[in-house]
């Protein structure tokens, strides 16, 4: 009976291990660790692609509502330019698109930029998302 038990912990313990992040996209980061991540950065156009080494970050723009669906699809042109394959509209199709002017904002320290797509433009903001 004891062997049971400790086997089916080791088999929770395994599982555990096997679910969780793998730094391969990032760890969940609050409001500081992404300040620290954006100051330290020396391409911000290579870090926003990696989320800033974030998982739960997302980039968005509301006016009018710009995403990026996949960011390992954009390119990076220089540091403060992407191209991005898979860009949307109002939830219309994707498209292709680009993420200009990346810096941070002096008064949070977040990373901010514009989306352009065709002849939309919208300034984006940083969203923490919830696991």
């Amino acid at each position: 009976m004891v062997k049971k038990i400790l086997a089916l912990f080791s088999v929770l313990f395994l599982i555990t291990l096997i679910g969780c992040d793998d730094n391969k996209s990032g760890s969940q980061c609050d409001f500081e660790e992404v300040r620290e991540n954006a100051a330290m950065s020396e391409c911000l156009a290579d870090d926003f692609i990696t989320g800033f080494g974030c998982s739960n970050l997302s980039y968005t723009a509301r006016d009018p509502d710009i995403s990026v669906g996949d960011r390992n699809l954009c390119t990076v042109i220089d540091c403060e330019t992407l191209s991005c394959e898979g860009m949307r509209v109002e939830f219309g199709p994707t498209e292709p698109g680009f993420v200009e002017q990346l810096s941070t904002d002096e008064e949070t320290g977040l990373p901010i930029g514009v989306f352009v797509v065709d002849i939309f433009e919208s300034d984006f903001t940083v969203v923490f998302v919830s696991p």
